[in-house]
Parts: structure tokens; C-alpha cells; sequence
């Protein structure tokens, strides 16, 4: 498509092809909001219904006609009529032959800026706490006045190291039994009882800093290097060159230095490191940049002898031994320019599981297999570090799962891990939900009045109660069947009250609300004559109701309840769910295949799925008509698996032969500004996830199948993303990776989904997404694959995974219950087992 008519297509504007409200699908930005009048009286709380026998696994629902739509004739080139039987709905893919199984991984976990002591920044260092010094937990945090000691009871901090009128200190390492400090001409030894020597360097030397490999402590300066002890003089060196970085390989000191070399000296004991005896440089592959970093006998991402960071970038050495020639490169693509992913590097180590971990002015980021193949892993503000002006790192590599410790201007920056599986990690997810999102069963995310501390939460409003409810109903009710939890089954059967509740509440048998907010003891964070939306108070007076629903809400119950209806719910829920879905689509054919609002007996602003709209309207035509039809088709073929009416399986007739519906749903992402809006990638995976469970004419199930197949090639593949994988894969592709597009993902999902402000357009392995991602702050890392989810910003299945800076400044939490559907549904239908 040309720039021409790619123009053309956004000037239709968010009228069209944009759902939850013409927002982008989150809860911010809430606008529209008008004074009503109350509804009248509530109303019938629903139409009864026939319901059928409960259907198992592969079974058909009772005795309905299954075979109706199937047998319908076809019309203006639309579906062909089909030869082959109606299909036993719904539909269950073979069973895998080789499930995933949830194995322990290492699971990192980010500790919040509130634990960090505003005392105690900026920072300069942090050191592991020696031997002998007093117990405390943690790392000692080095600020510029010296090493942060003890508190008295009023919360001041006592320090060691410089005097008052003392220069600040820059550097600090630990050594064997004290810690020691450097201020550019003084070197301070921190000893156990908090004793502190001074020694002054000679006049025209300047220390550069400090490294602690094992038991030694190297003093770096500007003419050398020399090796400290506790309580020995320090024997400073002279006569060498600028020694920038330092570590020790056998009975080798290696040297940084500025020009980008590395020299090798003979280890000696208490006196300055000699003489070089060998010089590694540019022919040995190593950069013209100020080396940083030295980290000897890694094993990620492959084995090395030698890692050199510079401000140039990482270079490998393979060291040899005799024959004049002492090392020769390590070529390895993660090591390219396009590939380390950020610069102004100022320290080096050595982690636990044999990569290394980089600190820099902009971050920090680190070699690490995260079940793959070795990868750069990046830690950045906020959710992994305070600041991204990183100063320097602790960690010790031969601790297993050692925590890192980052010293940043913002204060001390913490990731501990540990091994679990994916059901371990999820069990503080439902316990979050059910502390901190419930809302009468509702679920969305919640207010933090103070950045990222949850105890400062306050339940929320959503939007779209029906779109986000849906994934904890359906992820409960998922758990449920495969543990036998009660719990699940009592979470299962709140919000399944809950989003019937949607319906009853707003005095008609056909519409259902945005949202609810109960009056009385509200404790939300609008609870006074809400002015975020269009709103109206119900019947009986007890509850503001949310109006203007948009189709996405149509989508979300037509999924959630033919779910619920199949696995979870007993004979009175079957009967109150049929009652339910006959009333919304019962209404939406009766209004001429539109959502109308109750107060103004209108169309809400994104409730027309009629044919004029899928057909005619420009905004159809051109954006979301398609997906629209989907919608409808879905909630139509649902409603009549689940009542047996043949209103709907007529509704669905007239559709597809007089109007085109299944060639306007088949093409849908081929519509020319459908493929712009990830808002409608979540709602076409679940119209799509509906027709393909539900669908009985194997003529109509092909079509649906290439509808799906264009959606999943154009937009979600690419992705790797946990929910549109699993969806993928339940409709019948034998051909998912599992492993990548939902494990991974489950992996790397945060923990706290807390939504944190993230940064990663800064990055050198990121580059430009493609239309029709948005190019505008959206990136993917140079080896195809998107930033990890853990890495950037934390959102719902109705971003796509490519935005690269942006957050909800930590204002907000996550409820985070669409990580349990994908989870639990993947158990539920056999993908991925337990380990054991």
C-alpha cells in the first residue's frame, strides 16, 4: 500500500477500527463522560432457556441440530455448501505427542525502589561483605563519603572513609578480612572493628581505581598496578602506564589500559606488578578503546579465556601457552557491534552460571543462557534498577544462583533468583488477584498511590471489565479442572456471577455493562458520580453502571462464557450462561446487528456490526469491518451450541449468504488499516479462538482456518507471545514451537507486573519494527527476536510486543491474569505437563 492511501486510511480516524472505547485497550485515558439520567426499572433479569446435556471432551452439546448451519445454501459467491457431516463440536486438536514440560528454570526477581534507602544514593560501589565483618545481610553500599557502616536509632547512617573535608571516594573492593576505598590520591583500608588507615599516594600518581580477584586487591593507578593487603604498607608502582581494568589468570596479572591493550605481568607478592612480558592488541582482535573490564574462564557464550570490555565494545581471547604467540580471538556473533546491546560500559564480572555481567552509564546487561542458547540479557530502570547510571556490581561467581548487586546514582539496584517451575512462579499471581483486583468479582488492575508499593493499592475501574475479567474466570476455571482446587472453583464462580451481573444490572435483557461500581462502602479510586465514561445509576440505586459498550466487550463474553459453559459451569450456571448469551445477541439482532445503549437507545460508539458497517462504512471497508463480522459470527455459532435457537443459526445464515459476512471475516486482516490496531489482534484471536471451537459446517471451519492463518502470518507470529501462541496451537497447528511462542514467554513474563517506566530505545541491538507494527517506539533486538517481556514495559495482549520505552510511571499494577490463562488453559488441553 502506497503512503498515499496508507493516509487516506488513518484520516478515518479511531471511529472505525479501534475497540475499548476508540481507546488503545488500556484503562488510561478515559474520556467521554456525561451526566445521564437513571434507568428505570431493572427489568427481567433473563430469558430461560432449554439447556443441554453437558458435552465432554470431543462430545456435542446434547441434542441440538448441530447440522443447520452446515446444510444452508450458499449465495453470492459466499460458502460453498459442504458434502462432509457437521462436525462434533467443540472442537479438541489431537492430543500432543510431545507435551512441554514445566521444568525448573531460573526465575530472576527485581527488588522495588522501595527498598531502596534514600540515605544511601548516589552510590559508588557495592562490595560483598569480607569475612569477619559484622553480621548484617546483603553487600556493603559505598557512597562517596565511604562505606555506609551502622545506623543509630534515628535512621542516620555512620560512615567509614574520608574525614570530613576528605575528597570523596570513587572505588572500592573487597579484600581478604577489610574493604578497601580510593579517592583519586588516597587509598583507605575498612577493617572488621570499623577501624580506617589512610595511606597517600606519592605526589603526581592518581589511583584509578580498585579490583578484587579472589583473596588479592589490585590498586589501579596512572603509572601501574600493586597488589594490598590488610595491615602491609601499600608499595605504590611506578615507571608503568594507566592501568584501567585488572585480573589475574594463573600466576598472570592482566592489565587494561586506555589504548585498548591488555599486558601480562609475572604475579608478584606484595609489591607492584613488574614489567610486561607480553602485550595483546589489535592483531589479537582486541579494540582501540579504554578497556573497562577483564573476566577470565567464562563458559557463555562459549569458553573463553579472557573477556575484554571496552568502550568499544567485548572482544574473546583464547590464551596459549609457549611458542611467542599468546592468544588468538574468539569470533562469536553476539560479540558485534549490532549486537552487544549497550555502550559506555564501566565495569565487568564473572556470574554464577559462567557469562559475565556489564555495568554501564546506561544500564546493565549480562551474558546468560535463559533456556535457548546463550543471549544478552539487559537490566534497566525501573523495574531492575533504580537508575540506569550504573557505577559498579557485586556478585560472587562461585555461589550458586549468586544474587547481583548494582551501585547506581539511585541507590542500590538488587536481582536474587532461583529455580522453580512456571506453577510455582503463577501461585503469587492468584493470591495477587484475589488480595488486590477483585473487585466483586471483577478483575482489572488496581492503583498504587505510592510508585510501586503494592500496599499502597487501590482497586480500579476498568474500562472493559468484561475484556480483562475474562482471562481470570477463564484461567480459574482451567485450574479448577486440571487440580480439583476449590478455590479455583470458588474464583471461578464470583467473577462468573460477576460478568452476569454485567448484564442484569442494567435494567435490559440485552445489554451489558462496561463496568459496575458499587455505591455503598466504595473504596475505589472513583467512587463519587464516576465522570470517566458514560455512566447511569442501576434500578435499585446501589450501583453506578458503565454504558457506550464496545464490541471488544461482545468478544470477551461470547469466549469467556462458551468456555465457562463447556468445562466449569454446573447445571444452574449452564442455564443462567444460555439465558445470558441469548439475551446480548438476542438484542444485537433485534437492534439490526448493533449494540445499543440503553439510555440513548442508540448505537454505542463502537457497537456496529451491521451489514452497512462491514459492507459500506469506509471504517469497515477499509479497517475493522472484517474482524467485526468475526465477532458476530463467533457470538452467533456460540449461542446456538449453547441454546439450540434457531434464531441464531438463521441470524448466522442471512450474514454469510445475503451479506458476505464469511468472506468479509476470512479477509479480514487483509482489510487496509486492520493490520495497524494490536487492539484488534486480541479481540480477532478470541473471535477466531470461538468460530474454530464452535463451528460445525467443515466448509465454514476451512474459511474460518485461513482467516486465522492470514491473522497469525501478518501480525502474531512474529511475536513470540504467550496467549496468541496457545491460541494458535488449540486451533489445530501441529507445526507451534511451544517451546518459544508460550514457554518462553511464561518465563520471561514479570513477576511483579508492576508497570514500571522502561527504557530500551537506547539499545544498540534494536531496531525499527516494520509497518505493520508501529515504527514510531516500536523495536525488535537485531536477531529477529522481540526485547523480552521482562526487559520492557509491562502490557496486556492488546499491545503488541514491540513497544520499546513507556510504562504507567509505577502508578499501576497489573492483575497479570491473562499469564494464568495461558498457563492453565496450556494444562487444560495437555500442551504443557507437570515435571514430574
Amino acid at each position: 500500500m502506497g503512503r498515499l492511501a496508507w493516509v487516506i486510511v488513518l484520516a478515518i480516524g479511531t471511529i472505525g477500527f479501534m475497540a475499548c472505547g476508540g481507546g488503545s485497550g488500556t484503562d488510561a485515558g478515559r474520556l467521554d463522560a456525561v451526566d445521564v439520567p437513571d434507568v428505570g426499572d431493572a427489568g427481567d433479569p433473563g430469558t430461560e432457556v432449554p439447556v443441554p446435556s453437558d458435552p465432554g471432551p470431543g462430545e456435542v452439546a446434547g441434542d441440538l441440530p448441530q447440522g443447520d448451519v452446515a446444510d444452508l445454501p450458499a449465495e453470492a459467491g459466499d460458502v460453498a455448501p459442504a458434502d462432509l457431516p457437521p462436525l462434533e463440536i467443540p472442537y479438541y486438536l489431537p492430543p500432543p505427542t510431545s507435551p512441554v514440560k514445566d521444568e525448573p528454570y531460573v526465575q530472576e526477581f527485581n527488588h522495588t525502589t522501595n527498598e531502596v534507602d534514600p540515605a544511601l544514593k548516589p552510590l559508588v560501589a557495592v562490595v560483598a561483605r569480607p569475612a569477619g565483618f559484622p553480621v548484617g545481610e546483603g553487600p556493603l553500599q559505598v557512597t562517596p563519603r565511604g562505606v555506609a557502616w551502622s545506623r543509630d536509632g534515628g535512621g542516620a547512617w555512620t560512615f567509614k572513609g574520608p574525614a570530613d573535608g576528605e575528597a570523596d571516594v570513587s572505588a572500592a573492593a573487597s579484600g581478604a578480612g577489610f574493604v578497601a576505598l580510593a579517592a583519586p590520591t588516597t587509598l583507605y583500608r575498612v577493617l572488621p572493628d570499623g577501624t580506617v588507615t589512610k595511606d597517600l599516594a606519592p605526589e603526581g600518581l592518581t589511583i584509578l581505581g580498585l579490583d578484587a580477584v579472589g583473596a588479592v586487591t589490585v590498586v589501579r593507578t596512572d603509572v601501574g598496578a600493586t597488589l594490598v593487603t590488610s595491615g602491609t604498607p601499600v608499595a605504590w608502582p611506578t615507571g608503568g602506564s594507566a592501568a584501567t581494568a585488572a585480573t589475574i589468570i594463573d600466576d598472570l596479572v592482566y592489565l587494561g589500559h586506555p589504548d585498548g591493550s591488555v599486558t601480562l605481568h609475572p604475579l608478584p607478592g606484595a609489591d607492584p606488578v613488574g614489567a610486561e612480558i607480553a602485550t595483546l592488541g589489535a592483531s589479537d582482535g582486541l579494540l582501540a578503546a579504554p578497556v573497562v573490564g577483564l573476566v577470565a574462564n567464562v563458559t557463555l557464550p562459549k569458553a573463553i579465556d579472557l573477556v575484554v570490555v571496552s568502550g568499544g565494545g567485548i572482544a574473546g581471547l583464547h590464551l596459549l601457552g609457549g611458542g611467542g604467540k599468546v592468544s588468538e580471538p574468539v569470533v562469536d556473533p553476539l560479540f558485534a557491534a549490532d549486537r552487544v546491546p549497550l555502550d559506555q560500559p564501566r565495569a565487568a564480572a564473572k556470574a554464577w552460571d559462567g557469562g559475565f555481567v556489564v555495568a554501564t552509564a546506561v544500564g546493565a546487561y549480562r551474558m546468560m543462557d535463559r533456556g535457548d542458547g546463550p543471549e544478552w540479557r539487559v537490566y534497566g530502570a525501573e523495574r531492575w534498577l533504580p537508575s540506569e547510571d550504573v557505577r559498579g556490581l557485586a556478585t560472587d561467581a562461585t555461589a550458586d544462583l549468586a544474587p547481583l548487586y548494582f551501585a547506581t546514582a539511585g541507590g542500590l539496584g538488587t536481582v536474587t533468583a532461583r529455580r522453580i517451575t512456571v506453577a510455582e512462579k503463577l501461585v503469587p499471581f492468584v493470591d495477587r488477584i484475589a488480595q488486590r483486583h477483585d473487585r466483586d468479582g471483577a478483575v482489572a488492575d488496581s492503583h498504587l498511590t505510592r510508585r510501586g508499593d503494592v500496599t499502597s493499592n487501590i482497586p480500579w475501574d476498568s474500562d472493559n471489565d468484561g475484556s480483562w475479567s475474562a482471562y481470570w474466570l477463564m484461567s480459574e476455571c482451567a485450574r479448577w479442572k486440571v487440580t480439583g482446587d476449590l478455590e479455583a472453583k470458588a474464583h471461578f464462580d464470583r467473577t462468573l456471577d460477576a460478568m452476569l451481573f454485567l448484564r442484569t444490572v442494567t435494567g435490559t435483557d440485552w445489554f451489558i455493562a462496561r463496568s459496575v461500581i458499587r455505591k455503598e462502602g466504595c473504596v475505589l479510586d472513583d467512587c463519587d458520580n464516576p465522570d470517566d465514561g458514560k455512566w447511569y445509576t442501576s434500578a435499585d440505586g446501589k450501583w453506578w453502571v458503565k454504558r457506550d459498550t464496545s464490541n471488544d466487550e461482545i468478544v470477551a463474553h461470547e469466549s469467556m462464557m462458551a468456555m465457562a459453559y463447556e468445562f466449569c459451569a454446573d447445571a444452574d450456571q449452564r442455564q443462567r450462561i444460555a439465558a445470558h448469551m441469548a439475551g446480548l445477541m438476542g438484542g444485537v439482532i433485534d437492534h439490526g446487528y448493533q449494540l445499543w445503549d440503553p439510555v440513548t437507545m442508540a448505537v454505542t460508539t463502537y457497537g456496529q456490526m451491521d451489514p452497512d458497517y462491514v459492507n459500506v462504512w469506509i471504517a469497515g471497508a477499509y479497517g475493522d469491518g472484517g474482524l467485526r463480522a468475526a465477532i458476530l459470527l463467533g457470538g452467533l455459532t456460540a449461542t446456538y451450541w449453547m441454546t439450540g435457537d434457531p434464531k441464531f443459526a438463521e441470524a448466522k445464515r442471512f450474514l454469510i449468504e445475503e451479506n458476505g459476512y464469511a468472506d468479509a471475516a476470512e479477509t479480514e486482516i487483509q482489510h487496509d488499516a486492520r493490520p495497524l490496531s494490536a487492539d484488534n489482534d486480541e479481540m480477532s484471536s478470541w473471535a477466531w479462538w470461538t468460530l474454530l471451537r464452535y463451528e460445525t459446517d467443515p466448509a465454514l471451519r476451512d474459511r474460518w482456518e485461513k482467516g486465522w492463518s492470514g491473522v497469525w502470518d501478518v501480525k502474531l507470529k512474529m511475536q513470540q507471545a504467550g496467549w496468541w501462541g496457545l491460541a494458535r496451537a488449540l486451533s489445530g497447528d501441529a507445526d507451534m514451537d511451544l517451546r518459544t511462542d508460550l514457554v518462553r514467554w511464561l518465563h520471561l513474563v514479570p513477576v511483579d507486573m508492576i508497570r514500571w517506566n522502561m527504557h530500551n530505545s537506547h539499545r544498540k541491538d534494536v531496531v525499527q519494527v516494520e509497518l505493520p507494527f508501529d515504527p514510531q517506539g516500536g523495536g525488535l533486538r537485531t536477531d529477529g527476536r522481540p526485547v523480552p517481556y521482562d526487559e520492557r514495559r509491562t502490557d496486556r495482549n492488546n499491545t503488541d510486543q514491540y513497544r520499546l520505552d513507556g510504562g504507567m510511571d509505577a502508578t499501576t499494577e497489573q492483575d497479570g491474569a491473562e499469564v494464568l490463562l495461558n498457563y492453565w488453559m496450556a494444562r487444560l488441553f495437555g500442551l504443557i505437563e507437570p515435571a514430574n
